[in-house]
């Protein structure tokens, strides 16, 4: 009887904490930057041709070459194409409805991602990670986001100017304290006992 008893707590906390995981494990809710990780991921710089060598840390901004916090951006030799939103995010918020995932930044901007095959951009998405590639007739461009073992989410964009030399960058958010399932978790159990 006591063995079955321990097997049935055994079970029991098996299943609560693969839960937790689980919900731990989405990509979907509020990040915010962890500029440390972010500079530790940084791949090393490829060198480029011509004028934008060297300043991959920098982009243009209407007219006046500005940092970007917590990594490097595409340089001024790109000034021309949109850079990827996320690259400017400090705060994400990820979100998905049915085949439409929202990456709304704490600064106003927003990048919608559509499931499938849409004007060229193929995006996959599972519950942990999300991924478009598309090319056109001046560079091609990889958004991937995923969760990291420690939970952490990874956002790599690779870029490829046409004739140019691919370079990634990399953004790491920690999940925000109020939006973390075990936080949400406490917080109930605290209110429970009062």
């Amino acid at each position: 009887m006591k063995s079955l008893a321990i097997k049935a707590a055994t079970c029991l906390a098996l299943l609560v904490s693969m839960y937790t995981w689980a919900e731990s494990n989405d990509l979907t809710g509020t990040w915010v930057i962890d500029v440390e990780l972010t500079e530790e991921l940084q791949p090393p710089i490829k060198k480029n041709r011509g004028v934008a060598r060297g300043l991959r840390g920098f982009i243009a901004g209407g007219g006046v070459i500005a940092p970007v916090p917590g990594g490097s951006a595409p340089a001024v030799g790109a000034a021309g194409l949109k850079t990827p939103v996320v690259l400017h995010c400090s705060e994400l918020t990820l979100s998905k409805d049915e085949s439409k995932i929202t990456i709304e930044c704490a600064n106003g901007t927003e990048r919608e991602f559509n499931v499938g095959n849409l004007h060229g951009r193929k995006t996959n998405w599972k519950k942990n990670r999300l991924t478009e590639s598309y090319r056109s007739t001046s560079r091609s461009v990889r958004h991937q986001f995923k969760i990291d073992r420690k939970g952490n989410l990874i956002a790599t964009i690779t870029i490829q100017p046409k004739g140019g030399v691919s370079q990634k960058y990399v953004r790491a958010f920690n999940r925000k304290p109020e939006d973390h399932p075990e936080s949400n978790e406490s917080e109930v159990a605290a209110t429970d006992s009062s």
